[in-house]
């Protein structure tokens, strides 16, 4: 008896390394991302997910509730997290370049629902065009890139905390969603090395100028 647990725990184990191996992780990335008003069928969120051994075109749709073509009653509450489900991406992911979206033909990469995590707000009583702009994040994506494989390698997309935007037109007593954007901010650590770059290089247009 003792001999099978043996056995079974070092399968487990041998197991979970193969897992652990065969997944990358990508952190410190940036998103720019469109968000339209959902007319009911999704893919209403899109954009550009970037940054170390990452370049994406991602896209996708969130529940029609949070922002979709309906009346926005002033006073409620609006706003708040939601659920983005994917439709794929194309890209380059590590050093290979994946071209097809969707299931269509292989390789491709498939992503699981991130949720986006943001602010609520109070939609106003003054019966004017309303733009508002929350702290938000997105949740790390899971991904598969899904080939003729038993066993398909998984990543991870962590990214940088950001800004989500939404904008609303007042209309015959209600609000409606008219356009929107979720855009990451770099940390501060990427801010000083930007700083420093653009410092370093000034010395050193001050520094020629004065030997000539």
């Amino acid at each position: 008896m003792r001999h099978a647990t043996r056995v079974l725990l070092t399968i487990f184990v041998l197991t979970s390394i193969s897992a652990l191996a065969n997944s990358v992780n990508y952190a410190n990335l940036n998103v720019n991302f469109v968000i339209n008003p959902n007319l009911g069928s999704g893919e209403n969120i899109g954009g550009r997910i970037s940054g170390p051994g990452v370049s994406l075109l991602a896209g996708g749709g969130t529940f029609w509730q949070w922002f979709g073509v309906l009346p926005y009653i002033p006073g409620s509450t609006g706003g708040g997290g939601t659920d983005i489900f994917w439709d794929g991406a194309i890209g380059e992911l590590g050093s290979q370049n994946y071209s097809n979206f969707g299931n269509f033909s292989l390789p491709y990469l498939a992503l699981d629902p991130a949720t986006l995590n943001a602010g609520s707000f109070t939609f106003p009583t003054n019966g004017q065009n309303f733009t508002i702009t929350v702290p938000a994040s997105l949740g790390v994506i899971f991904g598969t890139i899904v080939s003729d494989c038993n066993v398909c390698p998984t990543f991870t997309l962590a990214t940088n905390p950001g800004k989500l935007t939404l904008s609303f037109y007042y209309s015959n007593g209600f609000y409606w969603a008219s356009s929107g954007s979720f855009t990451t901010t770099p940390e501060p650590g990427t801010l000083g090395l930007v700083a420093t770059g653009i410092a370093a290089a000034t010395w050193r247009r001050v520094k020629k100028r004065r030997r000539a």
